[in-house]
């Protein structure tokens, strides 16, 4: 009876394991180029398949894949010199890599960026989604402030779309004074922008994506695994720490907003899909600056002009 319940808890972990995949890791280099060398010295000596990962902005050079760590250990024993000086080990690698490989693929960029429209696609829902959320407790309203200290009384934003310049005014007696300027990216040319006169609708910091089941499963299809929640910083939340939504309209779209960014590599340039980016820590004092002034003016004494 004792032999027949080891038996089952045996059975049952072999069913249930894990897959676990090992390559024979042979260089680590900081070029293509290096890796290349290091896959030509293998390839002359051994019979077997020489693959190229890129990840992290290093590539290794590996040599065959196997489904335990014990098969790609003992292989090393029969390499060459050549890898065997390299002091080739036995590595654990995802199952991404194995995929592509069984592809026909010998050298694989884990750093690849997605697809273009992947990523627009990615971008434009997320915005839907972020707006038919309920919003966490707003942070700006319950921070401390200091009392009305302001000597205008209304806020206006303009935003150059062919100098990448935003600016900010305030405005008292029909006399304008230049507070801030910033290097944004605006839209693409090749897209219709949001232009004209607008208000802000709302503000909010650090804000969270929690993608639907619909489109999980439509980016899964795609590639794309999204988390159930995705956090301000996380490489597919395009908001970046603060979002500020904007009133206007492009054919029926209401989807433009003032946000941070993930890459400010961007800014100073039409970029974007008629958003207007900033850098992460302009944004928040912007969002602040206009949330302390709307308590005591209203939303409505904000304008944004878009040109």
């Amino acid at each position: 009876m004792k032999f027949i319940f080891l038996f089952a808890i045996l059975l049952a972990s072999s069913i249930f394991a894990k897959d676990e995949y090992y390559t024979i890791a042979i260089c680590t280099t900081s070029t293509l180029d290096y890796a290349k060398a290091c896959q030509d010295r293998v390839l002359k000596t051994q019979k077997q398949k020489a693959f190229i990962v890129k990840k992290d902005g290093k590539y290794y050079t590996n040599l065959n894949i196997y489904k335990n760590r014990k098969d790609a250990s003992f292989d090393i024993k029969s390499t060459s010199n050549y890898i065997k000086a390299q002091g080739a080990f036995p590595r654990n690698i995802s199952l991404e890599i194995v995929e592509k490989f069984n592809l026909g693929n010998y050298f694989i960029d884990l750093d690849k960026n997605i697809d273009n429209n992947i990523e627009e696609d990615l971008y434009n829902i997320s915005l839907k989604e972020f707006d038919k959320q309920k919003s966490p407790k707003n942070e700006l309203r319950y921070r401390k402030r200091a009392l009305n200290s302001f000597d205008f009384d209304e806020l206006i934003i303009k935003v150059n779309s062919k100098t990448n310049i935003m600016e900010l005014f305030s405005r008292k007696n029909n006399q304008e004074n230049l507070l801030r300027s910033y290097i944004v990216a605006t839209g693409k040319n090749s897209i219709k922008k949001p232009q004209g006169e607008g208000t802000i609708t709302a503000i909010s910091l650090n804000p969270v994506w929690y993608p639907t089941s619909d489109t999980k499963k439509s980016f899964e299809k795609r590639g794309i695994t999204l988390p159930d929640v995705v956090p301000p910083g996380h490489k597919y939340n395009y908001m970046g720490e603060a979002k500020l939504n904007l009133s206007h309209i492009v054919d029926g779209n209401q989807t433009y907003r003032i946000h941070g960014t993930l890459n400010e590599k961007t800014l100073g340039y039409n970029v974007s899909a008629g958003c207007i980016r900033m850098k992460n820590e302009e944004v928040i004092e912007l969002a602040n600056l206009i949330e302390d002034f709307s308590i005591i003016y209203g939303m409505n004494k904000v304008r944004v002009l878009l040109d």
